[in-house]
């Protein structure tokens, strides 16, 4: 038996997310996945059909963690693209499956800085210690199969990988 959760649109916070659905935008946040997980049926597969191109990092963050420690098996059914936030979301699922035409985009956090040197160097540091962070969930993901440092270098260069090239 599976379980399913349509998670379309922008990655978003909690605070957002109703506020988006009350004009019909399509997003993903993390009381809806824990809600997800809460409802799922006992002994079913929940599998998030993801086609995102990404948002919040910090949400993505969160519903990566919920994931990790759901009480049921979490499936990532990547139907078109899982870019972004919603890639991290993606390695949070116990089972990753992508379609044939679907895309995985990974890049290098980005941010918007206003001030002086000192809040510039400020910023720097920040979306280093971010991107440190999406690598650990990667690595996490991909075990031996792609190192820490090639996961960096393709994050550096923003990278699109089809099904066989993300597995």
């Amino acid at each position: 038996p599976v379980a399913r959760i349509k998670c379309n649109g922008y990655v978003v916070s909690d605070t957002m997310g109703p506020l988006y659905e009350k004009y019909n935008y399509p997003v993903i946040y993390p009381a809806r996945i824990r809600q997800a997980i809460e409802d799922n049926p006992d002994g079913e597969d929940l599998v998030l059909e993801l086609n995102s191109g990404g948002g919040s990092v910090f949400s993505g963050f969160e519903i990566y963690s919920v994931l990790r420690n759901a009480g049921c098996n979490t499936v990532a059914e990547i139907q078109s693209i899982a870019g972004s936030a919603a890639s991290t979301i993606a390695c949070g699922c116990k089972t990753v499956m992508m379609s044939p035409v679907a895309q995985l985009m990974i890049h290098d956090p980005a941010t918007s800085t206003q001030g002086n040197i000192r809040e510039h160097k400020e910023s720097l540091h920040v979306l280093n210690a971010i991107k440190e962070s999406i690598l650990n969930g990667y690595v996490a993901r991909c075990g031996s199969k792609c190192s820490r440092e090639r996961l960096h270098a393709l994050m550096t260069k923003e990278t699109w990988l089809p099904a066989q090239e993300a597995v």
